[in-house]
């Protein structure tokens, strides 16, 4: 049985430290290199969309988490039940 709170928390700092290190990836590197964000009036970063990148990966991290672990329970027990000795 998975503990579904530390399995969401877990996701949750995973996908923010790794929001932070594309972020700081995206900021170091010279613009000639991100081709993706290359049209012309584009700004690659606020602070506002930072915290709403960083909010959005928390958050549907977390739900995976809630459902991954919900899920993985109940079919535990599931599992359990039909196959008790």
């Amino acid at each position: 049985m998975l503990n579904v709170k530390a399995l969401s928390w877990a996701l949750a700092l995973t996908a923010a430290l790794a929001f932070c290190v594309y972020v700081a990836y995206g900021l170091m590197v010279p613009s000639e290199y991100n081709t993706v964000f290359g049209f012309p009036g584009f700004r690659w970063i606020t602070f506002g969309r930072f915290l709403f990148g960083l909010s959005g990966a928390i958050a549907s991290a977390a739900f995976t988490g809630w459902v991954v672990g919900t899920l993985n329970n109940f079919f535990h027990r599931r599992w359990e039940t039909a196959h008790a000795h």
